[in-house]
C-alpha cells in the first residue's frame, strides 16, 4: 500500500492549482465562518437553543462545523494563522462543554429532539454528523498537535462502540447516510483502537442484510427528511441509502450519489484493512460500472437531480444532470483509496477529471458562492419557466449558502488537503499523481515540479538527493495521453509502462 503524502511535505508554488487554493486558504473559510455565525450553526453548539427562536438546528449542522473545522487544520498545516486557530479552539471548547457525560454530542438530538437519540438511523443523520466530526479532530490533531478535539471523539466513537454491534443487548444498525465509516478507519489508523476498525467493518457488512434493520426500526422512526416537498426516500426504497442488498452482492452502483460514495471510500478501507477479498471484488465492480456507465465528461455523478441520485446505465442529461458538489469530493475520495491500496494510474485519472471538472465548479473563481449542483447545462428561460419546479432549485447563478450546507465546506476542505493527493511514497519510491507547480520534501529526496498545466503538457522536474536511498520514481502518463517523451538531463530515454 501506497502512503499518502503528509500536508506539510508539499508546497504549490504557482499556477492554476496554486491560485485556488490561495482564494480558498485567504476568502473562502472566512467567509464559511461568518455563514456559520448568520445562520445560528455555531450558536447552536452551546445547546442553548430553546423552540420559538430563530435558526432551529437540523439535523446536518454539525457535519457543517466540522467540514469547516478539517478545512482550517489543513490550512493551519502549511499557513499559520494565529487568529483561525483561535476560532477554531474557541469552538472544540464549546463541544468540550457541550459534550455529555457519556461521550454523546450532537446539536440536534441534545436541543430539538432530545430522547430521540438512535431511533430513526435512516432518516436523521447522526451517525454522519458524528463521522464529519471525527475525521476534523484528527485532521486538527495531525496538523496542530492539539488532542483536545481527539479526546473528544475518541469519547463519542468509544459511546458508539458500546452501543452498535453484533452483540447481544447491541443496536444492529447502520447509518442512513454513510460517511462515518470511512472516519472510523482513519480514526484506527491515528489511535490503533481495534475497536473502531471493527465498529466500521459491521456497518460495511450488515448493511442491507436481512431482516433488514430498517423494516424493525420503522415503527419507532418519528421524522423523514424532505427535499422540495418530496419525502426522501420512502420507507422501503432501501436502494436509495445502498441497503436494499448486502455489498458482497451488489454490482451497480444505485440511490444517493454521496451515500454511495461515502459508502465506497469506507469499504474500501475496510476491504483492504481486513484483506477481505469479497469486499475488494465489489469495490472493483462497482468502480467500474460508475466511471463506464454512470458518470459524465466531467467527472459528475448522479444524474437525477430529483433525490440526487443515480438513475439507469448511460442516461446521463445534460441540463438536468444534479452531480452534486459532495459527489465529486466524494469520488475523488474512492478513487484516491483505491489507488493506494491497489497502485493503478487509471483511478488517479479519475480523480483528475473529477478535480478539474466536476469539482472545481461548484465554487466560484472569487471563493465566496458554491454550485450544490453542477448541471452541464442551464438555459435561464427554461429555468423561470419551469411550472413543475424540476430545475427551479438549480439556479443559473452560484448561491453564497444554503440551508443544507453541505458542499461549500466540502470543496473547502477538499481543497485545503489537496497536497496529499498530489504525491505518494512507497518506501523509498514516490509517486507523482498530478502535475502542478510544487514541491515535495521527505527526509530523503526533494522535488521540485515547474508547469503550467494542465494549459500546457509541459513538466519540468528537479531532484536533489539527500541520501542514496532512494529508489524509483514513478510519473503518471494520464490515459488520454497517446505520445509522450520523457528526457533526464536533456536526452530522451526509454522508460517501461507499469
Amino acid at each position: 500500500m501506497l502512503s499518502q503524502a503528509s500536508i506539510q511535505s508539499v508546497s504549490f508554488i504557482d499556477g492554476f492549482l496554486y491560485n485556488r487554493i490561495k482564494i480558498n486558504r485567504e476568502i473562502t473559510l472566512q467567509t464559511e465562518y461568518e455563514q456559520l455565525l448568520q445562520t445560528g450553526r455555531l450558536y447552536c453548539m452551546k445547546m442553548d437553543w430553546k423552540e420559538n427562536m430563530p435558526n432551529r438546528p437540523h439535523q446536518f449542522y454539525d457535519s457543517d462545523i466540522a467540514k469547516w473545522i478539517e478545512a482550517c487544520a489543513y490550512s493551519l498545516a502549511t499557513h499559520p494563522n494565529i487568529e483561525l486557530e483561535k476560532k477554531v479552539d474557541e469552538i472544540i471548547d464549546i463541544m468540550e462543554n457541550s459534550q455529555l457525560e457519556d461521550g454523546y454530542l450532537n446539536t440536534y438530538f441534545q436541543t430539538v429532539a432530545k430522547g430521540d437519540r438512535f431511533t430513526n438511523l435512516k432518516d436523521n443523520h447522526e451517525l454522519y454528523c458524528a463521522g464529519h466530526l471525527i475525521e476534523a479532530s484528527i485532521a486538527y490533531y495531525e496538523t496542530t498537535k492539539k488532542d483536545k478535539f481527539l479526546n473528544i471523539m475518541c469519547k463519542y466513537a468509544n459511546l458508539l462502540c458500546s452501543i452498535f454491534g453484533p452483540l447481544k443487548g447491541q443496536i444492529h444498525g447502520y447509518p442512513g447516510h454513510q460517511e462515518i465509516e470511512l472516519a472510523l478507519v482513519k480514526l484506527y489508523g491515528i489511535t490503533n483502537e481495534k475497536n473502531y476498525l471493527d465498529l466500521a467493518s459491521f456497518f460495511v457488512l450488515e448493511r442491507g442484510r436481512q431482516p433488514n434493520y430498517y423494516d424493525l426500526e420503522i415503527k419507532n422512526a418519528k421524522s423523514h427528511i424532505t427535499f422540495n416537498n418530496y419525502e426522501i426516500p420512502t420507507l422501503k426504497n432501501y436502494a436509495y441509502i445502498q441497503a436494499h442488498m448486502p455489498i458482497l452482492e451488489q454490482s451497480e452502483v444505485v440511490g444517493h450519489s454521496v451515500r454511495a460514495l461515502y459508502y465506497l471510500a469506507g469499504v474500501a478501507d475496510v476491504a483492504y484493512k481486513t484483506n477481505n477479498q469479497q469486499l475488494i471484488d465489489a469495490c472493483h465492480r462497482l468502480y467500474s460500472n460508475l466511471v463506464e456507465k454512470k458518470m459524465y465528461i466531467t467527472g459528475g455523478i448522479g444524474s437525477s437531480l430529483k433525490v440526487e441520485s443515480f438513475s439507469f446505465d448511460y442516461d446521463l442529461p445534460n441540463d438536468t444532470a444534479y452531480a452534486e458538489t459532495c459527489a465529486a469530493v466524494a469520488l475523488i475520495f474512492f478513487a484516491y483509496r483505491m489507488f493506494l491500496y491497489e497502485k493503478d494510474s487509471k483511478y488517479i485519472d479519475t480523480l483528475e477529471q473529477v478535480l478539474y471538472n466536476g469539482l472545481l465548479s461548484g465554487m466560484s473563481l472569487d471563493g465566496t458562492s458554491f454550485f450544490y449542483s453542477n448541471p452541464l447545462e442551464v438555459n435561464k428561460h427554461a429555468v423561470d419557466m419551469d411550472v413543475l419546479g424540476l430545475k427551479s432549485h438549480m439556479g443559473y447563478n452560484r448561491k453564497k449558502w444554503f440551508g443544507c450546507a453541505c458542499c461549500p465546506p466540502n470543496i473547502a476542505r477538499l481543497l485545503s488537503s489537496l497536497g496529499q493527493y498530489v504525491y505518494a511514497t512507497d518506501n523509498h519510491d514516490i509517486y507523482i499523481n498530478l502535475y502542478t507547480s510544487s514541491t515535495f520534501t521527505n527526509k530523503e529526496t526533494t522535488l521540485l515540479v515547474k508547469t503550467n498545466y494542465p494549459f500546457d503538457e509541459t513538466i519540468n522536474i528537479n531532484m536533489n538527493q539527500v541520501s542514496n536511498s532512494f529508489s524509483t520514481l514513478y510519473l503518471r502518463i494520464p490515459d488520454w495521453c497517446n505520445k509522450y517523451i520523457i528526457k533526464v538531463n536533456g536526452e530522451i530515454i526509454e522508460v517501461p509502462l507499469e
